[in-house]
């Protein structure tokens, strides 16, 4: 056979094989991709119509805790308001909050009241339509409690399905005994699938079951969850893809199904374009064949039969010598003549290999010049790189955090607080790379300016808190109190070291406590500064220091070591002094914990203004006693009292200052105030603090907690004690100071005697208070009135003015409301408010004109700017701009939240009272 047929079906069976292979591949691999794409599509519509129920069960929730969480709600349960449902509930106000039942259940089962409504029709039914007058425990109503009391979902009634929502009924502060359930449903009705398919985009059914489903059966598929297929059932035809699932009622039984259906464009997009790609294979293919075989024919075949039949004729004659070779002009002599050129051209090569050679070599050297800075330029690449992921990483944490402030079940909770966890770590993480990359390519630079650095390591005292308190780890923090606060440096920088140390300390304690020192000595224009954090924590061995201050490097190097890290965070430190122009060194001892030293000078700044201090003769025979466990804190409290002029007697129980206050009676020498711990061995502060009070003697002592303890792990316990004020661990000197004088001041002689008991505690930063005061315990209406905040709340909506009312603390804040913006600008000339919340869209008048006309007022009377906080659901930028060219000082986003109120308003109102409490510093 010829190598021509040969090649000739050879190319007829690769074509074959390339068609069949397409054909496969494009059916096999790219329509299923299709047809999975069509299938998540299903599932992704599917989630819709579910998010969309659950967003009506979350209005539910909302609706039910507006009155679940309400005073007169519990005062009608407890039998002290029985106009209550006359007087809130109408068939109006169900059907403008699309809430087609409300029930009160008393604990005995029974219904105290309730109002239905149809929806559809805009018309009143009996309660009894939905539930009898008195529940059974098997109701679904009453077996369907979670641990709290809570449940929300689908229920069968006898008008339909509905969704409802369920929790016990609280006072305004969710406090209170138990006095039975506030229950809120809405009626799956046609209204309701409707709006179900708009907010879903999505074409649904809701199909009410026959419970024909055993619980057993029923509990086995949900278990599965990882497989969809055994709780959902997916059919197609030529046109839609319907995918069903049971929703499981409050009860645990399915009580409906839910069908939605998606068009199958995808798999008909998906069939056309595999036929298209074959066809368009197919000719390239053959187009692929034809080229081949015309160049194996023209540049190939052919001369190779030449040279065939050449030297067939050649095989019967013998050939003497190259002379005659060279001499033909047919191919054979042709190509004679090229072997010898390429010989030639071959020798010649050779001799150029080794010119090149000699050039190589040259330029690897160059090679070798710029690999040294490209290894340069790739730090700075590094470097450029870690700022680029650290801005979206910023959004990323940002955001996750603000989510978890909302309104989350449990699980979400969970998942959002993986999610800034990951995401501050990787962080600090990113951080540490490009510190790194700046140090590697010399470009980080210090910021030299002055600040207080008092005031810096009391803020890294109190950023670190947390995570000691996580551990159970006590972090103590002392500024020596003669030593200069102003300085010039990098604060960043020196903030980050310091930070580095001390995370790494609360790291390695599993127990006992972590000790920031900052001492130090002027020497005329310059500090000698000495920063020491020890703790009490795992140690390591001699042998072991040195790695610690390596890139890379930790002091456990194996696998199976028990801390993670990067090890670049006491490097990068080391790094930082040492460019700051100091040292930082470390002694240890394995199981007996770690000191970490840095030495640093930098010049004094003393136009920094340092933190606050009493007037020199406010706290002149002032009398305290302090009570701490951990003497590092008892001798910070000294330093800290015997600065102020205080007399002060520090002690390490609650016995010992029993003692103290005994002798104090016998010496007609009365302390004035008490500081107790809060986490002591034996008798902690809370049950020093209650024996105190207990007594005659000493019940008008004002009391001031201080603990370690996050706010969070105290909540819900209860204090048998009264307390003026709480402070949270690390002890913050100017805070202590102020909350001193504070409590001075309110407990002076003229008061002293009512106000001891029944001052309510002081929570950290923004928190909630951690005991209040007894109910016989009252401070006179005349002084809360006289101190209390003037608000003015211009408001056109009913529910946001009663929502207003109940989460502003009616002891804090005198409120007055405005129906829209031109009675608010009345009311404002006439009551001269101290703060202003201004909806930003009202009849008549918005908010943006009559922040403009109170702006107005104030320039032309001479007044000082009056705070004017916006409050409206528009949250675009645009709209905040708008707010700031009105004259508004800030913006809270509606549905308003208590804690972003509170703190707004804390801002705002710390202004307006800061100018009474300087009265009081020197």
């Amino acid at each position: 056979m010829r190598i021509t047929l040969k090649i000739t079906i050879a190319l007829c069976l690769v074509f074959a094989v390339l068609s069949a292979s397409a054909w496969v591949a494009l059916y096999q691999t790219v329509f299923p991709r299709f047809q999975d794409l069509e299938l998540s599509k299903a599932w992704e519509n599917y989630e819709r119509a579910e998010n969309a129920i659950e967003r009506e069960l979350q209005h539910l929730d909302a609706f039910r805790t507006d009155y679940g969480e309400w005073d007169d709600t519990y005062a009608f349960m407890t039998g002290d308001y029985d106009a209550f449902i006359d007087q809130h509930f109408s068939v109006k106000t169900l059907v403008d909050a699309n809430i087609s039942l409300f029930l009160f259940i008393r604990p005995d089962l029974t219904i105290a009241g309730g109002e239905a409504v149809d929806l559809e029709r805009g018309k009143a039914l009996p309660y009894t339509a939905f539930s009898q007058a008195k529940l059974e425990p098997w109701h679904p109503f009453i077996k369907s409690r979670g641990e709290d009391g809570k449940f929300r979902g689908l229920v069968k009634t006898n008008q339909g399905l509905m969704m409802v929502s369920s929790a016990p009924i609280t006072k305004t502060a969710q406090t209170g005994d138990y006095v039975g359930h506030i229950l809120t449903g809405r009626l799956l009705d046609r209204t309701l699938i409707e709006s179900l398919q708009a907010q879903a985009r999505v074409t649904l059914s809701l199909v009410e079951l026959d419970n024909d489903i055993t619980s057993d059966k029923l509990n086995r598929s949900l278990l599965d969850r990882s497989n969809t297929n055994n709780s959902a059932e997916i059919r197609k035809n030529d046109d839609t893809i319907t995918l069903s699932k049971s929703l499981v009622g409050v009860d645990g039984l399915p009580v409906a199904r839910l069908s939605v259906n998606s068009p199958r464009e995808i798999s008909a997009i998906g069939a056309e374009t595999v036929k298209a790609a074959f066809g368009y294979l197919l000719i390239a293919i053959s187009t692929c064949i034809l080229i081949v075989v015309f160049l194996l024919r023209f540049l190939a075949l052919s001369p190779i039969e030449g040279l065939t039949s050449f030297i067939e004729r050649q095989r019967s004659g013998a050939v003497k010598g190259d002379e005659k070779l060279a001499s033909r002009k047919d191919e054979i002599g042709i190509l004679y003549r090229s072997f010898d050129r390429l010989m030639g051209r071959v020798r010649e090569s050779h001799e150029q290999l080794e010119e090149r050679v000699e050039e190589r070599t040259k330029e690897l050297a160059d090679a070798l010049v710029a690999a040294e800075a490209a290894t340069r330029a790739k730090s700075e690449f590094l470097a450029n790189m870690s700022h680029e992921i650290r801005t979206p990483m910023n959004g990323v944490v940002g955001m996750a955090g603000v989510l978890l402030k909302t309104e989350l079940d449990q699980h979400q909770s969970e998942l959002t607080s993986i999610i800034v966890s990951s995401g501050n770590g990787l962080m600090r993480v990113i951080n540490d790379i490009l510190d790194f990359s700046k140090l590697e390519a010399g470009k980080l630079n210090l910021s030299l300016d002055g600040f207080n650095l008092r005031q810096m390591v009391t803020e890294v005292g109190l950023m670190m808190q947390a995570s000691a308190v996580k551990k159970d780890v006590e972090l103590i923090v002392r500024y020596a109190p003669d030593l200069t606060e102003g300085v010039v440096g990098d604060e960043g920088r020196l903030r980050q070291v310091i930070g580095n140390i001390v995370g790494n300390a609360i790291k390695f304690t599993p127990q006992g406590h972590v000790y920031l020192d900052v001492s130090g000595e002027r020497r005329g224009n310059e500090i000698d500064l000495r920063i020491e954090i020890t703790d009490t924590g795992v140690g390591m061995a001699a042998d072991q220091i040195p790695r610690m201050f390596q890139k890379f490097e930790q002091a456990d190097g194996t696998k199976a070591r028990k801390f993670e890290g990067t090890g670049l965070g006491l490097a990068i430190s080391k790094d930082l002094v040492e460019l700051m122009g100091g040292e930082i060194c470390a002694e240890s001892e394995l199981n007996k914990g770690s000191t970490f030293l840095i030495t640093l000078r930098l010049p004094a700044d003393d136009t920094i203004q340092g933190l606050p201090i009493v007037n020199e003769t406010f706290f002149d025979s002032v009398r305290l006693l302090a009570v701490d466990d951990n003497p590092v804190n008892r001798k910070l409290l000294s330093e800290l009292t015997e600065g102020w002029g205080m007399r002060a007697d520090i002690v390490g129980s609650g016995p010992e200052a029993s003692a103290a206050l005994a002798r104090s009676v016998r010496e007609c020498d009365r302390y004035h105030v008490i500081l107790t711990d809060y986490q002591m061995p034996d008798q902690d502060g809370d049950e020093f603090a209650a024996q105190v009070q207990a007594d005659e003697k000493f019940r008008n002592i004002p009391i001031i907690m201080l603990s370690s303890v996050d706010l969070a792990q105290l909540k819900g316990n209860e204090c048998r004690a009264t307390y003026a004020a709480w402070m949270p661990k690390p002890i913050k000197a100017s805070r202590l100071m102020d909350v001193l004088a504070r409590v001075l001041n309110d407990h002076s002689t003229a008061k002293l005697k009512n106000a001891a008991n029944t001052m309510k505690q002081s929570a950290p930063e923004g928190g909630k208070p951690l005991c209040d005061a007894g109910p016989e315990e009252s401070v006179s209406l005349s002084d809360t009135q006289n101190h209390r905040i003037k608000v003015l709340i211009a408001e056109d909506n009913v529910v946001n003015q009663f929502v207003f009312k109940n989460i502003m603390d009616p002891a804090r804040y005198d409120i007055t409301i405005a129906e829209n913006g031109v009675i608010a600008v009345e009311k404002f000339q006439q009551i001269k408010p101290q703060l202003v919340i201004m909806d930003v869209s009202m009849p008549i008048m918005d908010g943006h004109e009559a922040s403009r006309k109170i702006r107005t007022f104030e320039k032309e009377k001479g007044l000082a700017s009056t705070p004017i906080i916006a409050a409206t659901a528009h949250v675009l930028p645009e709209d905040r701009a708008k707010c700031r060219e009105a004259g508004m000082d800030d913006f809270i986003t509606k549905p308003v939240r208590k804690q972003i109120l509170d703190e707004t308003l804390d801002k705002w109102a710390h202004e307006e009272k800061s100018d009474n409490d300087d009265a009081l510093l020197a």
